[in-house]
């Protein structure tokens, strides 16, 4: 997932630095390619913040707990 974000992310950065008549194709009215794009960016990253949040959540904070409860004892 990390591979896949960073060259899409990149290939935004490329594609605006380098082809700026690709990104300024209309798609539908004043909406362009650009901008699709840079929404997609923000869409794909509420993505995956939220799939790691998921993953953390059900893997990862429990052996934090654990962890915990063995240095500290089991307070609660």
């Amino acid at each position: 997932m990390t591979a896949f974000f960073i060259v899409w992310y990149l290939g935004y950065v490329v594609l605006a630095a380098y082809l700026p008549d690709f990104m300024a194709t209309k798609l539908w009215g004043e909406v362009n390619v650009g901008l699709v794009m840079g929404i997609g960016q923000f869409a794909t990253t509420l993505i995956i913040t939220g799939a790691y949040v998921r993953f953390a959540r059900k893997h990862m904070d429990p052996e934090v707990e654990e962890i915990r409860r063995e240095a500290i004892g089991d307070q609660r």
